[in-house]
């Protein structure tokens, strides 16, 4: 005769639970991957981003992309395809989610995302989600590093590749731009000090000041103390190359301010290795 004692029976208990879980997880899980893919979801979450920018967008396809991210195909805004008309357009919209500190973070990754931004004559812009844009366009960099302090609030990574940019004036021409664009800012950590880092590459610019007549690599990070800590900053001339010596090295302590990302505040020592990045495919950047 077999003999059952209590521990045998909690033990038991807890496993038939915990496969109980994993099974309807599972589950879960499946059906989710089937629901997205239908027309009711893509017309939902379409109305749903429209409402959220304040202008109508349509989406091509909607689908669940590993590991287990929403994906958006063909993002765009009516008539995009007509030259000179305002808007944008992406090919793919990644939007995923992490728990972190017990809170939900969002990581959203878009390819080949395109934004024309208009300013007519009387000072108002389309679309007009994007008007802090405009001011991009003459912005210095320490102009640039205030311009993030909002995204930085909403402690979410975001990633743009192959990007584009483009100003348009009251006509619907072409002034300025920024093209094969590469941008990205995560959540990052030294030694336990929260912080964020940013990394841009702008590889074609058109009457824009932060890029004008040359390539652009920079990276920087920012903390709740310092706005600006300058890691890396190269600018390659058109017709050569020209490193511009950089501020801050991997074993330099380096800071500064907004107001003036050169001037030193305050010395913070930054070593690279160090750098612990939320985001794993940004380990060793620096």
């Amino acid at each position: 005769m077999r003999v059952v004692t209590g521990s045998q029976r909690v033990g038991g208990g807890f496993s038939r639970l915990v496969w109980l879980i994993v099974i309807l997880l599972a589950i879960v899980l499946v059906a989710g991957w089937f629901a997205v893919r239908t027309e009711g979801a893509r017309g939902l979450l379409e109305s749903h981003l429209g409402k959220e920018l304040g202008i109508p967008l349509s989406v091509e396809a909607t689908r669940i992309g590993w590991p287990y991210v929403l994906v958006l195909e063909n993002v765009r805004t009516p008539d995009f395809e007509a030259a000179g008309m305002p808007g944008f357009s992406a090919a793919e919209v990644r939007l995923g989610s992490t728990i972190r500190d017990w809170r939900p973070r969002w990581n959203v990754r878009m390819g080949q995302l395109i934004v024309r931004v208009q300013e007519a004559e009387d000072g108002t812009v389309k679309p007009i989600c994007f008007a802090r844009l405009v001011a991009l366009r003459t912005a210095s960099m320490s102009e640039f590093v205030r311009l993030t302090d909002r995204l930085r609030s909403k402690q979410m990574r975001l990633c743009l590749r192959d990007s584009t940019l483009c100003w348009l004036n009251a006509e619907g021409e072409e002034i300025a731009s920024v093209r094969d664009v590469d941008f990205c800012m995560t959540p990052a950590s030294i030694e336990r000090r929260p912080m964020h880092y940013f990394s841009l590459d702008i590889r074609s610019a058109t009457g824009v000041a932060l890029a004008e007549g040359h390539d652009l690599h920079w990276e920087w990070l920012t903390t709740q103390e310092l706005a600006y800590i300058e890691l890396s900053k190269v600018e390659r001339q058109r017709e050569g190359a020209a490193v511009v010596p950089v501020t801050g090295s991997a074993s330099t302590s380096v800071s500064g301010s907004a107001e003036d990302p050169s001037s030193c505040v305050e010395d913070v020592p930054v070593q690279a290795p160090a750098v612990t990045f939320e985001d794993p495919q940004l380990e060793g950047v620096g």
